[in-house]
């Protein structure tokens, strides 16, 4: 026979963590919505990649409302839980009440209190570290915060054991584990690339682009330099930021529903706990596959970051040794005699290394562009894990609407 034991404080709370989880899914997505767009970014390259990532965000704040739905499900279902129990418990409690009534054994102590002072959640245990969400802008700070990241990971594993050695004994209690809003800071960006390379461009180029104006015919700061980068590098970078913190929230929302697999254990036995305790488990899987997504996104858009960073560089060096050729034939036409002669004699080399330069950029540009493509193919990953995330939402959703009308 099943054994049966019902807190209903234990099914209460936990109806409080799945209600507090929907909340937080609904921050996300205002959050997600809010920040993680570029479509204010201008240019070729960035104003190319700002609506892929804008199709993106929509799918993802789509799968966040949906998260939270879900979760406004599962919360409904255990508050329903309560009731339903409490309804149990006060029918027979009458029952009896009117079996001693009939019996005449002068029972009249009537039903149990319906409605008892229920436990209230109190705040979550941890909350996103200090420090979360701020940029690594130099090269050992970045080393620094992998080291910490590794250093956090071997902790974890090695207090594995300590707590598996707790499990057989009773103990869990239902609680926050994680206040997974405390993720959704301020997405940071220390550098600028783009509008960096556009001032230094200028600084170098400026007053010689005249010359290979008259060379080529068009102006290699506006074609090359401008028209592509123009726009704010930076916004790409905070996108990333963006999906990691929401990531983030995710998988705290994951480990709030797992944490109520075992913090349920004592307080709610019989096949209804099970059954609750196997949802929770599919549930918490799913929001770490979430998880997986944003971060596919946001890795997505540092190496689209990255990738601009190192183009950019290369066509710094690109546009110094244009500049170099560029003052050269300027200062030769400036002689008049001598000057002309040596700019004849070596006009056809200085040309041809200015056009492979300029051809050089032009591929740099067009790699450039290349990233932006492979963003949109990525985004085929996002949209199918999305969609087995809101297939199992639906199911959940679907069921407490069943539950609803019953």
């Amino acid at each position: 026979m099943t054994e049966l034991e019902t807190e209903l404080d234990t099914v209460g709370l936990a109806g409080q963590v799945l209600a507090r989880q929907a909340t937080h899914c609904r921050a996300a997505a205002q959050y997600l919505s809010g920040r993680g767009s570029i479509s204010g970014s201008t240019g070729l390259i960035l104003g190319g990649l700002a609506p892929v990532s804008d199709v993106v965000v929509r799918l993802g704040v789509a799968g966040l409302r949906t998260a939270g739905a879900m979760c406004d499900g599962t919360a409904y279902a255990a508050q329903r839980s309560v009731a339903d129990y409490r309804q149990v418990d006060e029918d027979a409690g009458a029952r009896f009440a009117r079996l001693a009534t009939d019996l005449a054994v002068g029972w009249s102590s009537g039903a149990p209190d319906a409605a008892p002072g229920a436990a209230q959640l109190g705040p979550a245990e941890a909350v996103a570290p200090n420090g979360w969400g701020d940029t690594d802008s130099w090269f050992w700070q970045k080393a620094a915060s992998a080291g910490s990241s590794v250093g956090d990971a071997v902790t974890e594993a090695l207090g594995l054991a300590d707590r598996a050695a707790g499990w057989s004994s009773p103990g869990g209690s239902v609680a926050e584990a994680v206040d997974a809003a405390s993720f959704l800071v301020e997405p940071t960006a220390s550098e600028n690339w783009a509008q960096d390379m556009r001032w230094s461009a200028g600084l170098v180029l400026g007053s010689v682009d005249w010359v290979f104006e008259q060379l080529c015919g068009y102006s290699v700061l506006e074609e090359v330099i401008f028209k592509p980068f123009a726009g704010d590098s930076r916004e790409v970078t905070k996108a990333a930021g963006t999906w990691t913190n929401t990531g983030a929230c995710l998988s705290a929302i994951g480990v709030n529903h797992a944490r109520l697999v075992s913090g349920t254990v004592d307080g709610w036995r019989g096949e209804a706990g099970d059954a609750f305790r196997a949802a929770m488990a599919v549930i918490s899987e799913g929001f770490h596959q979430l998880t997986f997504v944003c971060d596919a996104v946001a890795s997505a858009l540092d190496a689209v970051s990255v990738g601009m960073k190192g183009i950019c560089a290369a066509i710094g060096m690109g546009l110094k040794k244009l500049a170099q050729l560029l003052i050269e034939i300027a200062a030769e036409a400036a002689v008049p005699g001598v000057g002309w002669g040596v700019l004849l004699a070596t006009a056809y080399w200085k040309v041809e290394r200015i056009v492979s330069v300029v051809r050089l950029i032009y591929t740099l540009v067009e790699t450039a562009l290349s990233l932006v493509a492979a963003f949109a193919e990525a985004k085929a990953a996002s949209i199918s894990g999305i969609a087995r995330f809101e297939d199992l939402a639906e199911g959940v959703v679907r069921r407490a609407s069943q539950a609803v009308t019953a």
